[in-house]
């Protein structure tokens, strides 16, 4: 039997990601930490493999972390939706756009992301203060061996995107627990090991965080600054819709608190 539109898509996704090494738990976890949106899980990407659905909004995330041109994946995407009648060429098992597949070690990366996944799903039952300890639990003995202990040979631009995404994660929780000192020194720190695995995307969204931590600690010029800096990092990767517009709303809130006209900037 024939395959449909949407299941060439899907097929063509599925192998993209497969050439990166990536398991689709780990997809969506990446998609989730570079676009600040919390939702996205597992079973959507599989949706989209089968041929179910075909990502919208998320395309220029996918983009992103798959290391492919956005018109590609846009032209796929047409072609899935019947807007094109002609496919593009596929490139399932091609290397990404830098000239060769992602570096990951497999069985650490996969139980990363598998342990944000979980940390994600019970944030959203029981509230991030429930589970603060046990994340800073698991990257003080799950991770930072391999960063800064023995292992760390064998640390990856991966390894360290899935360090920085959690210890994002873990100051939201302590934000969200009433521990503002910790929170920012999380973020920081996230920030660090962002710019050692060389994602802007998750780097600029990373800056969106400190901007919102210090527009609530009274600092509305320093959340100005944040905002911006994290729009120029943004600039350097794909453009990805969610983050731009998160970062502009951080800019906008930042120069209303100091009384700013926004339409001068």
């Amino acid at each position: 039997m024939s395959r449909t539109r949407r299941q060439w898509f899907g097929e063509h996704l599925t192998g993209l990601r497969r050439a990166r090494k990536l398991s689709q738990r780990q997809l969506a976890g990446k998609l989730c930490a570079l676009s600040g949106v919390q939702t996205l899980t597992r079973n959507e990407v599989s949706r989209w493999e089968r041929g179910e659905r075909i990502p919208g909004s998320w395309l220029p995330v996918l983009a992103q972390v798959l290391d492919v041109l956005l018109s590609d994946l846009e032209d796929a995407a047409a072609y899935g939706r019947g807007e094109t009648d002609e496919p593009p060429v596929e490139r399932r098992a091609t290397p990404t756009t830098t000239g060769a597949v992602l570096p990951i070690a497999p069985e650490d990366q996969h139980d990363d992301m598998a342990a944000m996944d979980s940390f994600r799903v019970a944030d959203r039952q029981l509230g991030g203060g429930h589970l603060y300890e046990a994340v800073v639990r698991y990257l003080n003995s799950q991770m930072a061996p391999r960063i800064f202990g023995t292992k760390s040979v064998s640390s990856t631009p991966e390894t360290f995107f899935a360090a920085s995404a959690l210890t994002e994660m873990a100051g939201w929780m302590a934000h969200d627990s009433g521990q503002d000192i910790q929170a920012g020194q999380h973020f920081e720190h996230a920030l660090s090991l962002s710019r050692v695995g060389s994602d802007p995307a998750l780097t600029a969204h990373i800056h969106a965080s400190l901007s919102h931590l210090a527009l609530q600690s009274g600092e509305p010029g320093k959340a100005r600054d944040l905002a911006r800096a994290g729009r120029d990092v943004a600039k350097v990767g794909s453009f990805v819709p969610m983050l731009g517009a998160r970062l502009h709303a951080m800019e906008a809130r930042a120069l209303a608190r100091l009384g700013e006209a926004v339409g001068s900037h």
